[in-house]
């Protein structure tokens, strides 16, 4: 026996699964969401049906008559801002049906991807660095670990001694071994002499006071 779910929304599943294969649907608010896999390309309500779309896609469905979801929907969620209402025109070009959904299952895709890329490129999590070394270095426009990386753990350490920002020696440590990939309290003194020497050059071309390691 089929649960309310599949039975209100058979049809839909019947004729996207003819088009891209095997869908399934999940309650959504006062609503059903249509998914391939973990993607929910489709909003379904009312029986009407609302296909996901953002950027070029949303732009081409608008020019084919497509309807969006915010101004058709008589009991509007939340979720469906960028959904859309396709025109009769685009249902009944099979081929052209498929290749819009399977463009808008293409767009959840590489956002899912953009955003998991981005969560392994943040700078909290990384070893030494937490949310305070993120929030500070946000302030000199590091925003990633990659961008960290590419200016150094002296020009980041010097940038924000010019932005006012109070920051020691220690905190000088835990960046240079986060750029090494490795943990503070591991880097050997012949690593940490170089690093200050480094530093200490890098202060003296913008007219900063060196560091004594014994006095700071």
């Amino acid at each position: 026996m089929m649960s309310i779910t599949n039975t209100l929304t058979f049809e839909i599943r019947k004729e996207l699964s003819e088009l891209i294969g095997d869908v399934s649907a999940k309650g959504v608010f006062n609503s059903y969401g249509i998914f391939q896999e973990k993607s929910m390309f489709g909003l379904f309500q009312d029986n009407y049906f609302y296909l996901r779309a953002v950027g070029k896609l949303a732009q081409y469905l608008e020019s084919q008559g497509a309807i969006p979801y915010m101004e058709h929907s008589e009991k509007p969620v939340s979720c469906g801002i960028n959904f859309y209402l396709l025109p009769d025109k685009i249902r009944e070009n099979k081929d052209l049906y498929k290749s819009v959904v399977l463009w808008s299952i293409e767009q959840i895709e590489e956002d899912r991807n953009q955003k998991e890329m981005a969560k392994v490129d943040l700078i909290r999590g990384r070893v030494n660095l937490s949310v305070r070394h993120e929030r500070l270095l946000n302030k000199i426009g590091i925003r990633s670990f990659d961008d960290f990386l590419k200016a150094g753990a002296e020009y980041c350490y010097i940038a924000l001694k010019k932005a006012g920002v109070s920051v020691n020696l220690s905190f000088f440590w835990n960046l240079k071994a986060a750029s090494l990939r490795k943990h503070s309290m591991m880097l050997t003194q012949k690593e940490k002499e170089k690093a200050l020497e480094v530093l200490n050059t890098a202060l003296a071309k913008e007219g900063m006071r060196a560091i004594d390691p014994i006095k700071d």
